[in-house]
């Protein structure tokens, strides 16, 4: 997702991933959105002390490349559950020229150790697609570095209980929750950036049942999951519209010793 403002005009964010040419001007609009909303979670970072970088849901290893190509000094890892998205990130990385920087694996953030201790961690839209965040997140304490830094892009249910959705692979912890996991590993929020209505102005699309129609019409893939996963990113839409959920922007740090943590956490996360 990208962080609209308000609502564009002819908006459909199903339309520029599928065809990024139409209409030509949203896909440059979505990804300098894009942009803007990681160089906010950056911004507390000094990037010039951090050395070793992982990123435990990297996808196709986007943010690894950007981040090596700007920092001739930093070594970054990636996890991944999709061995598919591994190949692709190893070949981007290969073409790139980093692969003596970066490196990439097909294994589970939840189950898997990480290879070493690092400076910072990162998580975009990731935590909500896992059930076990308690053993996510000892994972990270593990290996972040005292004072070393996490950051996450997710999303939290403004609930009693957790939204739990596993036919969509989607579990989203309360706020309660997730600042208690967090304190449960030492891990200090310092800031909590709400950009609900931006991304559900994002996600507003008045064509997606058309979309899906013409998906399955083309035959290609698995038009049933490929609708539910549409449908799912609709419905966080309209959770995220009347406040069920919200998407935050988290920084938080390794700070084991300190006190008060779940009480800190709470307050960063907006809960009295």
């Amino acid at each position: 997702p990208a962080p609209l403002p308000a609502v564009a005009p002819g908006s459909s964010w199903t339309r520029p991933f599928r065809s990024p040419e139409r209409p030509p001007a949203q896909w440059p609009m979505l990804q300098a959105a894009q942009r803007e909303m990681r160089e906010v979670l950056f911004s507390g970072v000094d990037l010039a002390r951090v050395k070793r970088v992982l990123d435990f849901g990297c996808g196709v290893g986007t943010d690894l490349v950007a981040l090596a190509r700007n920092r001739p000094g930093l070594h970054g890892v990636g996890y991944t559950i999709s061995g598919r998205q591994a190949a692709i990130a190893r070949d981007r990385i290969a073409r790139a020229g980093l692969t003596d920087r970066i490196e990439v694996h097909h294994r589970d953030s939840v189950r898997d150790p990480f290879p070493g201790v690092f400076d910072l961690v990162l998580g975009f839209e990731v935590g909500h697609h896992i059930a076990d965040k308690d053993a996510l997140f000892g994972n990270i304490a593990a290996h972040l570095a005292p004072e070393g830094t996490l950051l996450l892009a997710d999303c939290a249910a403004n609930t009693v209980a957790p939204i739990l959705l596993p036919e969509v692979g989607s579990f989203t912890s309360t706020k309660d929750e997730y600042a208690g996991l967090l304190a449960a590993h030492g891990l200090a929020v310092t800031e909590c950036i709400d950009l609900s209505q931006e991304i559900a102005n994002f996600l507003h699309d008045p064509g997606l049942e058309a979309m899906i129609a013409e998906e399955a019409a083309r035959g290609t893939g698995d038009p049933a999951l490929m609708a539910a996963v549409q449908r799912s990113w609709d419905g966080v839409g309209q959770a995220l519209r009347t406040g069920l959920i919200s998407y935050l922007l988290i920084t938080a740090r390794r700070r084991p010793e300190a006190a008060g943590l779940a009480v800190a956490n709470r307050q960063h996360l907006g809960l009295s």
